[in-house]
Formats: structure tokens, sequence, C-alpha cells
């Protein structure tokens, strides 16, 4: 296999860059790019100068030599930290190029980890997880795959399926020593077991919010002080705050981090009844992203009394919803919403399991708010076993319907050796998310959208 070349660090001008060479020239090529006072030595720093064909220096340079198999790839790897100038890195890597090592083509090093035995496909995978994590939640749920939690996950589903297929292969194989009656109850045993697995690990909407954030959106009729609030959450000003109603017309967005979760703000604008035809498209953008949300904050004005426009906000609160109720600085020492009070939301038949005051201009309030939403993402585990990579989910849920198909089939007392074709589908697809059956253009895809020198 050819020897390979790249920048593993990123692009542009820096203090430090990374040149990383994959193959069996690794050492011979460092040898003759490579001069020090003592030849480089097993997974020790040497120093050094990287010298041109003249043996004119090009730059100052540490190099590590990782021999086989005890390496990134499993193939004799060689680091060299240079400058990290744009001229100096193209000169050391055309020098490498010279005395016979190619570039590297995207994800090329952790294709050969993978193609190696190193790691298996799901583990080559969550290295991109890793390096695009947005948050604790996702780098944790990266590194956990990282580490083979799916990939346990996954087999010990495999194997539960393996053995259902064996028992039904015996059955037919020997019907004078195995009753295929006492092996069906066997199978659909195995078979529930194994679908219930699947079905834990099948969680889309948990492995967004892990991956990608958790979406809130901040709704109210106008002027309740959404984009305050948006204000105080983010810290800093990212919506325009004014008196005059209808101010957001579009979808304002930012994203902090809390509880280790990326939160994905959005304030939209009041939804009300407007003639004023970019204005509703406003509230219908608004109507969207309550419907869309993970969690919902309905800004309330507790300094007046509840309006049809609130109420019909408030219509579809669910588990999702937070109500803030805004402005306590007004109605400081007394009820909010006037004489009506806190019961004018039993009044209105609405039933939300969390209800905070909250002044965007207090921290305290705006204290309160936070600790809600903290409670609320608090749910998300990236310690479980879950399927956080959409390839994953979707073999995963291929294999939960044949194995649906096999079981219905075997309930119904067909020949088990008809459940057999499902079951056995059913496996190819499990054992594609480790990259076990997976074709040639399917691992191609996965890597192509890797980094150069990862």
């Amino acid at each position: 296999m050819d020897t390979i070349a790249a920048v593993a660090t990123p692009a542009g001008e820096g203090g430090i860059a990374i040149i990383r060479m994959s193959g069996d020239k690794s050492k011979e090529i460092l040898s003759l790019a490579f001069k020090s006072k003592r030849p480089p030595l097993a997974r020790r720093a040497v120093y050094g100068v990287v010298a041109d064909a003249r043996a004119d220096a090009i730059d100052e340079a540490i190099a590590i030599y990782m021999p086989a198999p005890h390496s990134y790839t499993r193939e004799d790897v060689v680091e060299i930290q240079c400058h990290g100038g744009l001229h100096v890195v193209r000169r050391i890597l055309e020098r490498l190029y010279e005395l016979g090592a190619i570039p590297a083509q995207p994800g090329e090093f952790t294709k050969r980890a993978f193609l190696n035995g190193r790691i298996d496909l799901s583990q080559a995978e969550a290295v991109m997880s890793v390096i695009k994590a947005g948050s604790d939640a996702a780098l944790r749920s990266a590194n956990r795959q990282l580490r083979g939690g799916v990939s346990r996950n996954i087999q010990s589903i495999a194997d539960e399926i393996t053995d259902a297929l064996a028992g039904i292969e015996a059955a037919c194989d020997f019907p004078e020593e195995i009753d295929e009656e006492i092996e069906r109850g066997e199978v659909l045993i195995q078979l529930k077991k194994a679908l219930a697995s699947l079905k834990r690990a099948i969680d889309p909407r948990s492995a967004r919010m892990i991956t990608r954030g958790v979406s809130v959106a901040l709704v109210g009729r106008p002027n309740t002080g959404k984009s305050s609030i948006m204000n105080a959450l983010a810290g800093f000003e990212r919506a325009i705050v004014s008196h005059h109603a209808g101010t957001t017309r579009d979808a304002v967005t930012a994203t902090i981090e809390l509880g280790g979760a990326l939160i994905n703000l959005t304030d939209t604008a009041g939804q009300r009844q407007t003639n004023d035809d970019i204005e509703r498209i406003g509230v219908d953008i608004a109507q969207k992203a309550q419907a869309d949300a993970d969690i919902v904050v309905v800004v309330l004005d507790g300094s007046v009394p509840l309006t049809p426009e609130d109420m019909a906000v408030l219509s579809a609160a669910d588990e999702r919803y937070v109500i803030a109720v805004n402005k306590r600085d007004l109605y400081a020492g007394r009820e909010p919403f006037g004489a009506g009070g806190w019961g004018e939301f039993e009044k209105a038949g609405i039933k939300s399991p969390r209800v905070v005051s909250v002044c965007a201009t207090e921290p305290a309030g705006v204290d309160e708010l936070i600790a809600a939403l903290r409670e609320m993402t608090g749910r998300i585990d990236p310690d479980q076993d879950i399927l956080t990579v959409k390839r994953h989910i979707d073999l995963a849920l291929e294999a939960a319907n044949c194995l649906e198909r096999a079981i219905s089939s075997a309930e119904s007392g067909l020949p088990l050796d008809l459940s057999a074709v499902d079951i056995q589908l059913a496996l190819q697809a499990i054992l594609s998310i480790r990259g076990l059956d997976a074709s040639e253009a399917t691992i191609d895809a996965i890597f192509s959208r890797f980094c150069v020198g990862k």
C-alpha cells in the first residue's frame, strides 16, 4: 500500500503545523528528509531539521516515529511538527512527495485504521463526530462511540439474532431431534429481545438534540419581552428590543451552552392577527418554530390580564412548554395578570409543567428560567445506548422492520425457515453499522466526508 502524507492541522498560518505520513516507506522517507544528531527512535520526539534535496534546511522540526502495529493506522506512521507557515508546510510536503509519498485523500488515515482492523466503521465515524462536537453532550456521545460503546451494543443485538438463526437452522436440519414448536418459542423470545434493544437505540429526536443541539423557541404575542429575554439568555444584544409591537418579524437565532448541552435559541415574531403581509409571514414562521421546537418558552406579560392572543399561543401547551411570566418588576408584590392572578391559568384550562416569573432586566429572574431549561435539557443522556449517526439509525430501522416481519410470521404459525429470510436481512443491516457487511461504495462515501489529514 502506498505511503501517504498530508497536513493534520487546519489550513492556514499558525504557530505549529503537523504533517503526518503512514505506510511502509514512512521511516525510510523520514531518514532521507529529516536530519538530526540521532536517528528517530520509536515513539520518541527527536529534534532536527527537514532538508531539501540539496541538504539545505527547510525548517527546524520535531519528528516522531510510531512503528506498526502500535499506531493510529496500524502501519508505520511518522509525524513532523514544524512551524505553521503556509510556505514552510508546502515545501516539506513537496520534499516528502519527492521521496515517494503521495498526497492522502480525505479520511484516508482513518480509513486505513478501519481497513487494518484497529477500529470498526462506527468507531471511524465517531472520529469526525469528536472533531465536530459543539457541546459537552455531543463530545461525550462521540467519545462513547469512539471507545466502542455503540459497537458493543450492536454486537450484542447481532449475537441475539444469530442465536435465533442458529436455532431455526438446527430445527430445520434435525427435525427428529428438535421440536419446531418448542424452538419457535425460543426464537420468538430472542427476536423480541433483540427488537426491544433496537427500539431503545433508535431515538432520532434525542440523537439530534445530542449532536446538533436543543431547539428552544421563544413565542408569544407582540411586546411581551421575548427579544429582551433572548438577549438575556444569549448574554449579548442579539435581538432588537423596542416598545413598538411587531419589531421582530423574522426568526432571530443564537446558540449557547447550558448544562453541557447546546441550546439553539430562536426569537420569533409576535403572534397576532394582522393584515400586514410581511408580518403574517413572520407569524407563520413563529408558529412553525413553536410546533417543531424541542422546548417552547411562552413569554407572557404579567403586568396586564391575559389576552385572547395569549390563549391562542398557550392552547398547544404540553410537556415541552415553559411559561415565562415576564415583567415581574411591574407586578412585584401582587399577583400577575391583574385581579385574576394565577387563577387565570385554571380558568383557561392551561396545564403546563413549568411556570416561572421573570424579569428580563434582573439576573435573578433570568436565572430561574435558565434553571427550568437546564432541568429539561438534563434529561438528555449522551451515555445511553442510542444511535446518533443517521446511517446507523437508518440501518437499525431497516433491521427493526425485518425483525417485526419475522416475529409476525413466526407467531402466525408459518414454517420457521420463512422467518429466517427476514432475520438474515436484519442481521446484515445490523452488521453493516459496524462495517462488517458494508459495501466498498458505502465505505468510500463515509470517508469522503472526512478532512484531509484525518
